[in-house]
């Protein structure tokens, strides 16, 4: 009996018990410490004191949250009290006297818009300036062509003849018009071919087609068709340079029986002809 009263306050039941309820922290570790339950009971009470300060916890939070947002309603409600208070807010007399002086009356009414309307109607300046704006009417496509210059027209067809009639290899350098004489000037960069008497061949044939279909143009008299072929001088420096030319006025081409005529006979029958010397090596 004198042993059992000795034993200190904290490690008696009742003692632990109370600590649990009224400060559990406390009480859990006088539990696990001092007292004689099984081990058991002990995991038991511990997990119960942890489920109820978890959920306590939990209700604090949520609480604390719908305090927020009741707080938060209450301030969107007096700001919006607030608003509706100043849009209710009737205008002061002297607000009430302005609005009423600005408004202008029937006779500024009628005067203003008399003044608009004279000063809207055009003049005679006016009014014969855009009568002849709408008598400049644009030209039609016929008359365009119609306005087309005699030397555009001599050189367009000039360049849809040469186009169609020389080779892949060569372009046309120059097709110039001399209104003066009504000279056509028609200057070709021909591709180097196997031989001199190939490239020259090449040359008589291509002149004669481009003769035979100018045959019919307007506008001209002297046709001159020269020949470019890069050449090398002294130096070993290439550069295009005319290597034939053939000029044909209108009464010789008028002779010339395209049907029956040789190529090459067309440097015989040219009212001038010339070709450069290393076309005969």
């Amino acid at each position: 009996m004198n042993e059992q009263e000795k034993v200190p306050f904290y490690k008696k039941n009742w003692f632990i018990i109370l600590t649990l309820i009224v400060f559990f922290p406390i009480g859990l570790v006088l539990m696990w410490m001092f007292s004689s339950w099984g081990r058991t009971p002990k995991i038991i009470v511990t997990a119960v004191i942890a489920l109820f300060a978890v959920i306590g916890s939990t209700g604090d939070t949520e609480e604390s949250t719908a305090e927020e947002e009741s707080n938060d309603m209450a301030q969107n409600e007096e700001t919006t009290e607030e608003v509706t208070e100043e849009e209710t807010e009737e205008p002061t007399e002297e607000q009430t006297e302005e609005e009423t002086t600005e408004e202008p009356t029937e006779a500024e009414t009628t005067e203003e818009s008399t003044e608009e309307e004279t000063t809207e109607e055009p003049t005679e300046e006016q009014t014969e300036e855009v009568t002849e704006e709408e008598t400049t009417e644009e030209p039609t496509e016929e008359e365009a062509e119609e306005e087309t210059s005699p030397a555009e027209e001599v050189k367009e067809t000039a360049n849809e003849v040469v186009e169609d009639v020389i080779q892949s290899d060569d372009e046309i350098e120059e097709i110039g018009y001399v209104e003066e004489g009504e000279q056509l000037l028609i200057r070709i960069n021909t591709g180097i071919g196997w031989s001199n008497e190939s490239m020259k061949n090449t040359m008589y044939v291509q002149t004669h087609d481009i003769l035979e279909k100018l045959e019919e143009i307007n506008n001209v008299d002297i046709i001159n068709i020269g020949f470019n072929l890069p050449l090398q001088d002294e130096y070993g420096n290439e550069e295009d340079r005319e290597v034939m030319t053939l000029v044909f006025n209108g009464e010789t081409r008028n002779k010339i029986n395209y049907g029956n005529i040789l190529h090459e006979k067309l440097a015989d029958v040219a009212d001038d002809y010339w070709e450069h010397p290393a076309l005969n090596k």
